[in-house]
């Protein structure tokens, strides 16, 4: 008996820890949670409703334990786009034509993003930039499929997860299992 009590601690033990989770924005229950460490990014991505181009919010988790908007990639100026800088941030442009506002650096505990209304929500997780070119046309479009993996990069249809028409929750937390 004490090795089973044991063996369900140390299960216990072992998924302990900080995760980004994602739960429905109107019961609150939780549908996926990954695994994230301090100096991880992740992106949400989805199809500008007007000019049709991907744009891309990108977080990091820092040493604080918080969510915080560092860059936004897009490709053409539209409603509701960024179009000027603000105190430290940057604006360059990528050398695929996006529009790059970087340094953002805006502390997030939560946040929520409506999904599968226009486009899909994309949720990217590992560094994605090494092999963006192959991802950027995934990004925002409706999948069949709940994940693909590319290159090791993750890459999830938030509509595939939550249902179309949904609101999800993004929050970053720490679990004991």
């Amino acid at each position: 008996m004490l090795l089973i009590v044991a063996a369900v601690l140390g299960l216990l033990w072992m998924r302990a820890g900080w995760y980004l989770i994602l739960s429905d924005g109107d019961t609150q229950q939780e549908l996926a949670r990954y695994p994230m460490e301090a100096g991880e990014r992740f992106g949400v991505g989805f199809i500008h409703s007007v000019n049709k181009k991907p744009l891309i919010d990108v977080y990091e988790i820092s040493t604080d334990h918080r969510m915080y908007v560092e860059e936004t990639i897009y490709y053409q100026f539209g409603a509701g786009v960024q179009t000027e800088v603000q105190g430290q941030e940057q604006m360059e442009l990528g050398l695929d034509g996006a529009i790059v506002v970087s340094n953002i650096h805006k502390p997030m505990d939560s946040f929520t993003c409506s999904v599968g209304v226009v486009s899909d929500r994309t949720l990217l997780l590992g560094n994605f930039y090494p092999v963006y070119d192959e991802i950027k046309p995934m990004i925002g479009v409706f999948s069949t499929q709940l994940e693909k993996v590319v290159e090791g990069i993750r890459v999830i249809s938030l509509s595939q997860l939550s249902g179309r028409e949904t609101i999800v929750s993004f929050s970053y937390e720490y679990r004991w299992w």
